[in-house]
């Protein structure tokens, strides 16, 4: 049986891969299977034909099988193949009926071949004919359309040779330069511009000449005949021919000038107040980053803050018309006191506050000179819609070297400046002092950690002895409240104390402290008896105007187990005058209770002894008494005002305590003058709980 499939395999080993076809290996072997069975019908036919085998050719190049050795390798395999594939006796005439085939094979292929090379051309020509055709009528489409645009644009454009120079401008344009096209033909751009803008200009066109960039794009100001003046945006860019070469230039020129005026009144409304007319907070702080920015080694610079003093009664009381009308007249003096100080800035930043920046500064002296004048001008009589009158203003002044210095840190200078200004009283001015503002900061540190400080648990005690002067023993300890700042270290409580009453933190602070206290304090009691000291706790005035304060004591001892004439409540003598009925009162039912009372800074001040009756008073402590100590010579009226202070407590029957004595003199002397207890660094510094139990320990248990 003839094996026509093998021969199909071999064909398609052959030409497979050789030329540019879309059928896969299995399809053209199944293609290559059809040709060879004509072949073998070819070979065999009686009468024979070798005419099929050109057909045969004709399809193989019809498939695109055109490659370079597609026709070799077919000859080759026909002749060494084909006959195997024929299953006949032996034929004398099969050998030269193969040698036809491939003639007509040859042929076959190479007419093929032809016919379809002609095609092609053929197609080519024709498409390239229609190409050309196209592109003709494109062009004069494109031409009809550019014409078009650049007559009824309304933007202005001119042609210009590689020069720069105009050779054909629309109507637009001799509309926004108005000028005819006679005027303006032969002119460069540059020549058009104002002054100003040519210079920059013409380096843009030098770099389009050298070919550096193809196109460029600004905004210049056009010098029209009349003198007036054009915004334009204007756009220039290289046209190039169809090699690429460029031919010449398209400038394209937009009218902004209203686009430009609206812009400039927007820029002026956000940098500017409408109402003073003054630079806003916005321009000013641009104008000291700039300032800043720029400033070289040994520049120094200064900033004054005016804030005008009781600006609401005024704009209360008389209106927000009288109100605005008197900042116009206070904008317009402070403008005029620097205008005389060159490149100056006078700002308006809102409310009632002005700025005035001085950007080169020659010292403190000048810039404080400069404050006064300002503020003289601010106080004169300022007539306003009807009404005269006469307003002043505070004045914080920083001035330091520029260099290195941020806006926001000299802004915020200027600003606690003032604050120090308007705290001294109305009309004045203060100067940034550095060692003051470090002061502050580490106070706002404080005011805003204490809080967190609390639930960190930062706080702590510690205990300082009580000692009574005649026999030696300790009748009590004071709690005196300390602070593990983190980044501070440790503080005592007068450093703080008057913080968190301002911040209204020591209500709570001080329940903390009375509880640890109170706790301690049973805590001894439990283990010594009857030689465990009272425990002296301290009140501000704040606390005592807590309505929760008895009730907090009450629960605290009774929490603690402490028995209350075990807890003395020291009061400041300034937080009980003769009015303070309701404190009064809170100290009188703590008294009733059992709570002892001193009273703390006896003779500070000086009070009324009928009041001091009416005070539930038991005992009362003197601070830092003017005694000599140490070897120095005694002062008689020094020591006189200690024993007035003395006889007059024990004229109210009231014990005295002395606190912060710190030697052997002072205390004999104290001795002498009737002093009934005392405590300082002479008995003991304030120490742990441990501390004061080793004091303690050692004491006999007589309470006498």
């Amino acid at each position: 049986m003839p094996d026509h499939a093998a021969f199909a395999r071999a064909w398609t080993a052959q030409v497979y891969g050789t030329s540019f076809v879309s059928m896969s290996r299995p399809e053209t072997e199944h293609f290559l299977l059809g040709l060879t069975d004509r072949l073998v019908a070819a070979l065999t036919a009686e009468p024979f034909s070798a005419v099929p085998a050109a057909q045969v050719a004709e399809d193989l190049v019809a498939a695109h099988y055109t490659g370079p050795t597609v026709l070799d390798r077919t000859l080759r395999l026909v002749g060494d193949q084909l006959l195997s594939t024929v299953d006949l006796p032996a034929h004398g005439e099969l050998p030269s009926r193969v040698v036809a085939l491939m003639a007509a094979l040859a042929a076959g292929y190479a007419d093929a071949l032809r016919e379809r090379t002609f095609d092609e051309q053929e197609t080519i020509k024709r498409a390239v004919l229609r190409a050309r055709d196209d592109a003709e009528t494109a062009l004069r489409a494109s031409d009809a359309r550019f014409r078009a645009v650049f007559s009824v644009s309304p933007i202005g454009i001119a042609i210009t040779d590689l020069h720069g120079r105009i050779v054909e401008a629309n109507g637009a344009l001799q509309e926004i330069l108005r000028s005819q096209a006679s005027a303006l033909i032969g002119c460069t751009l540059a020549e058009l511009v104002h002054p100003e803008d040519a210079a920059a200009l013409t380096r843009c066109e030098a770099e389009l000449e050298r070919g550096e960039i193809e196109l460029y794009r600004t905004e210049k100001r056009f010098l029209l005949p009349d003198g007036d003046l054009v915004w334009a945006f204007l756009s220039v860019a290289l046209i190039h021919n169809a090699r690429g070469l460029p031919t010449y230039r398209m400038a394209m020129v937009e009218d902004i000038s209203q686009r430009h005026l609206l812009y400039e009144q927007l820029r002026r409304q956000t940098l500017h107040d409408q109402l003073t007319g003054l630079p806003n907070r916005a321009r000013f702080t641009s104008a000291v980053d700039g300032l800043l920015s720029q400033a070289g080694p040994n520049a120094r610079v200064a900033l004054c803050l005016f804030d005008l003093d009781g600006f609401r009664v005024v704009n209360g009381g008389l209106g927000p018309v009288v109100g605005d009308e008197v900042l116009k007249e206070v904008g317009g003096r402070i403008s005029d006191g620097v205008a005389a100080e060159p490149e100056s800035l006078a700002a308006y930043l809102g409310g009632d506050r002005f700025a005035v920046l001085l950007p080169r500064s020659s010292g403190a002296q000048a810039a404080v000179a400069l404050t006064e004048r300002v503020l003289t001008a601010i106080g004169e009589p300022i007539q306003v819609v009807g009404h005269r009158l006469t307003v002043s203003a505070s004045a914080g002044v920083v001035e330091r070297p520029a260099a290195g210095v941020r806006t926001p840190d000299l802004l915020r200078d200027a600003d606690l400046t003032l604050h120090w200004a308007k705290t001294d009283g109305r009309g004045q001015w203060t100067l940034f002092d550095t060692e003051r503002a470090r002061r502050e900061r580490v106070r706002y540190e404080m005011a805003t950690t204490m809080a967190l400080a609390m639930d960190n648990e930062e706080f702590y005690l510690e205990f300082q002895p009580v000692v009574r002067l005649r026999d030696g023993l300790v009748r009590g300890v004071e709690a005196l409240l300390h602070w593990d700042h983190p980044e501070l270290g440790v503080l005592v409580q007068d450093d703080f104390c008057e913080l968190a009453e301002d911040i209204g933190l020591i209500v709570r602070l001080g329940r903390w402290v009375l509880r640890e206290a109170c706790a301690q304090a049973a805590a001894w009691a439990a283990e010594l008896g009857e030689r465990a000291p009272a425990v002296s706790v301290n009140l501000c005035p704040r606390q005592l105007r807590d309505a929760d304060l008895v009730r907090d004591v009450q629960a605290i001892l009774r929490d603690t187990g402490l028995a209350p004439d075990r807890l003395w409540l020291e009061i400041p003598e300034s937080a009980v005058p003769v009015e303070a009925t309701e404190a009064i009162e809170t100290l009188t039912i703590l008294a009733e209770m059992g709570v002892e009372i001193l009273l703390d800074r006896f003779g500070k001040s000086p009070a009324d002894p009928a009041h001091l009756r009416n005070l539930p008073l038991h005992a009362v402590k003197v601070h830092r008494v003017p005694l000599s100590g140490s070897g120095n010579g005694a002062d008689p009226a020094r020591e006189r005002m200690v024993a007035d202070l003395i006889a007059l407590a024990h004229v109210l029957e009231l014990p005295v305590i002395v606190a912060h004595v710190r030697d052997a003199e002072q205390v004999r002397r104290l001795t002498e003058l009737g002093c009934d207890a005392a405590q300082g660094p002479y008995f003991g510094v304030a120490g742990t709980p441990e501390d004061a139990r080793a004091l303690l320990s050692g004491q006999s248990p007589s309470r006498g």
